[in-house]
């Protein structure tokens, strides 16, 4: 029991390497000014990855619901939704800086303003919903099969916060890596604009990707 704890906290953490988790958190940290902060990103991110799988456990075994191996795919739909929504998000920041004008008019006077269409201080939230969306996608998926293979859902739901638990870790030294450019490129902004875009194109890549593999199923 001890070696499967151990190696579902080291298959979390490779979890987190997977191409369309960098991709979904580059996408995110492409506007951290700071490294804490990124770092909440992908920690958030983890966890809401970790709630999905728990969730999917509790369902396999309260439900006694079959998962079929040969339709793991389908669970990529949403995942490649979100990487499609990412990618025009961050060229939307990239050309727009995230903000819009508007005028506004009282006591006679008309005056512009400006609004944050996507509220930094929301980020902790989006990157939590987007770690639930990628829960059941790919390895995460194989590991909700294997956590279906233990006599008691007590060891499925203990193996399953270990994998989330890697997962967490993983995704967070992950954002350091990423956000670590990004950050350093702040002054540089033919190279910030560069690194958003290659992230934009990479995210909206890989969805159309995932949309292509699960049509031709």
């Amino acid at each position: 029991m001890l070696t499967l704890m151990v190696l579902g906290i080291l298959l979390g953490m490779k979890h987190a390497l997977e191409p369309d988790h960098l991709v979904a958190v580059s996408t995110m940290l492409h506007k951290e000014r700071r490294l804490t902060p990124a770092l909440r990103v992908g920690a958030t991110w983890g966890l809401g990855h970790t709630t999905t799988l728990a969730l999917g456990v509790l369902f396999l075994f309260l439900l006694k619901v079959p998962l079929q191996e040969d339709r793991l795919i389908y669970f990529e739909a949403p995942v490649a939704l979100m990487l499609l929504l990412l990618g025009i998000k961050a060229i939307y920041d990239l050309f727009t800086a995230g903000r819009e004008i508007y005028f506004h008019a009282h006591d006679g006077l008309t005056h512009a303003h400006t609004f944050r269409l996507f509220d930094p201080e929301q980020r902790h939230f989006r990157s939590y919903f987007i770690g639930l969306v990628h829960g059941l996608a790919g390895s995460g998926a194989m590991m909700l099969l294997l956590a279906g293979e233990f006599p008691s859902i007590w060891e499925a739901l203990i193996y399953t916060v270990l994998f989330g638990v890697g997962s967490v870790v993983g995704m967070t030294l992950v954002s350091c890596g990423i956000a670590l450019p990004f950050i350093a490129s702040q002054q540089k902004p033919r190279l910030y604009q560069g690194l958003t875009l290659l992230s934009a194109c990479a995210s909206l890549f890989l969805g159309g990707q995932i949309v292509w593999e699960i049509v031709h199923a």
